[in-house]
């Protein structure tokens, strides 16, 4: 928390043994060579190695202490891959390509820390960010009758990919993981969220946890520290008309998770799937229930939060939405509080009554069931107002629905109620 509070950040810190001798000659030499073209008159060029990381930040000196060496921002994006881990045994690095796998193949392509390359940050990157946009159909844009082949979408995977690097704790047990799949990139790093989520998808405020690293980034063209990083990855998105960005915080396990998904809000085979899943029961439900749903089934699992992302609706509604949608049995929710999340009921057609022979329901028992489903309930005086039955038919009528396994009786006394045989006894005092 200390560490996380100072505006110098957590990759300014001195280690103390470390020198040139930690860095990676050529890491460094390509870096260099990046910095001149996007800075070609720039005054650093001239510098020595040593001097050009000092301007960098990559080595700096304790004024108090005399104190000089590799900062923690210098060794992890030029150092070797040795000196790195005997610094932070812990730290890990981590990308897989996913998109053909399947339970014989776990994924295509990886790069990870495995002695076949010098793993800093900087390797890191130039290795992975080709194969993020390799293949990448998007269609490109003519400006000035010049095709642009480097479009938003692209521009938002390096930004995506830069955000997850310069907020990343190194100091913490982690992983810097990027993955791509079919339909959708993953980007995480330890550690949690300096401002509020808000303020993220908002834009127009920064606050990194590797300030430095950051630095050495946008020096070659890579990142800003305004603010516009969101942003530009949101304009993008909605460009494509692709589903909002969506991106979570686990205070538990220390995480941060953004996902990018490659799909359109409510895509059409997706509603296929779903119907084909729920039924005619499915054409029943308003806009929200059906943004929640289908979220649900594209993304794993839907929260609040995550609602509240893609919908104007005030958090209350989206509560009530969801919790209605658990009733319905279309989702099954797990966990309590803000942590509560909801996935999609796979089991839905055999809580269902799609095997009920309505054959054998008579014309009142068929009203008096349609009646139950659409209210939720029905009671002695429901059925007298609505259905015109008095208190003796009423009685009946659920018996034989009941024997019939279609409803059952909860409630004692006056307040006994009928409700679908599916109905759990847990919300009978809701």
């Amino acid at each position: 928390m200390i560490r996380d509070a100072s505006e110098q950040g957590g990759d300014s810190i001195i280690l103390e043994g470390y020198d040139m001798c930690d860095i990676d000659a050529n890491t460094l030499k390509r870096y260099r060579n990046r910095f001149v073209v996007v800075n070609p008159d720039h005054i650093w060029n001239e510098l020595s190695d040593e001097d050009f990381l000092r301007q960098l930040g990559a080595i700096s000196k304790n004024r108090s202490t005399k104190q000089e060496g590799l900062t923690l921002a210098g060794l992890l994006m030029f150092g070797k891959g040795l000196s790195i881990r005997e610094a932070y045994p812990y730290i890990n690095i981590d990308f897989r390509d996913e998109r053909d796998s399947n339970e014989e193949v776990r994924y295509n392509d990886r790069i990870t820390i495995d002695g076949t390359w010098e793993n800093n940050l900087y390797n890191f990157y130039t290795m992975v960010i080709p194969k993020l946009t390799e293949g990448l159909k998007v269609p490109f844009y003519m400006e000035n009758l010049t095709r642009i082949d480097d479009t938003l979408v692209h521009k938002a995977l390096r930004e995506a990919f830069v955000n997850a690097i310069v907020h990343g704790d190194y100091n913490s047990q982690g992983t810097l993981k990027v993955i791509r799949y079919k339909d959708h990139y993953e980007f995480s790093n330890a550690g949690n969220l300096k401002i509020s989520k808000e303020d993220i998808f908002s834009g127009g405020n920064s606050k990194s946890r590797n300030p430095k690293i950051q630095t050495i980034l946008r020096l070659i063209g890579l990142g800003e520290n305004i603010g516009s990083g969101f942003p530009t990855i949101l304009k993008a998105w909605n460009q494509q008309h692709w589903r909002l960005p969506q991106l979570e915080e686990n205070t538990n396990l220390n995480i941060v998770t953004l996902n990018l998904w490659m799909v359109s809000l409510i895509p059409e085979e997706c509603i296929i799937k779903i119907k084909e899943l729920y039924g005619k029961k499915f054409d029943s439900l308003d806009e929200l229930e059906i943004l929640a749903i289908v979220t649900a089934y594209l993304e794993g699992r839907v929260t609040n939060s995550r609602l509240q992302t893609i919908c104007n609706n005030h958090p209350n509604d989206i509560t009530k939405i969801l919790y209605g949608l658990v009733q319905k049995e279309f989702l099954v929710e797990e966990g309590y509080g803000r942590g509560k999340i909801y996935h999609i009921n796979k089991n839905y057609n055999e809580a269902e009554d799609a095997n009920i022979d309505l054959d054998s329901i008579t014309g009142d028992e068929k009203k008096l069931l349609d009646f139950i489903v659409t209210n939720g309930y029905t009671n002695r005086s429901l059925s007298e107002i609505h259905l015109g039955f008095d208190k003796n038919k009423n009685l009946r009528l659920c018996n034989k629905l009941i024997n019939k396994g279609l409803i059952k009786k909860i409630g004692t006394s006056n307040k006994v109620r009928y409700v679908l045989s599916n109905y759990k006894e847990d919300d009978a005092s809701l």
